[in-house]
């Protein structure tokens, strides 16, 4: 059975309920984006002063079959830092579309009751 759809109309007031809505919504996606990225910042510190002991270990060593590991763990080490990144790019945004969706939920259903 093929349902027929017909416009919908939306109050003025359900629109503007909907608009401040979103944007009380809006400062905790962005708390959840910066909650979730507190912890990828220390990685990335943490990371990083491993990446410097690392290297400092490496140019002790003077050798040249060890300058090339050292960039071999250099390029690890960002691409380790780049996955990171977009791991937590991706949890920010499912974080955001689940908000997101909550939010056309709740329009879906003013509109139902207009």
């Amino acid at each position: 059975m093929h349902r027929r759809h017909h416009p919908v109309r939306v109050s003025l007031s359900s629109l503007t309920d909907l608009l401040r809505h979103m944007h009380m919504i809006l400062p905790t996606i962005e708390i959840s984006v910066s909650f979730m990225a507190s912890p990828l910042k220390h990685s990335l510190t943490q990371q990083k002063h491993l990446d410097r002991l690392e290297i400092r270990n490496i140019e002790r060593e003077g050798d040249k079959k060890i300058e090339g590991r050292k960039e071999q763990v250099a390029k690890h080490r960002e691409l380790e830092i780049r996955n990171k990144e977009k791991n937590m790019n991706m949890r920010s945004a499912k974080a955001a579309n689940k908000q997101y969706m909550e939010g056309v939920k709740k329009i879906a259903k003013l509109e139902v009751e207009c």
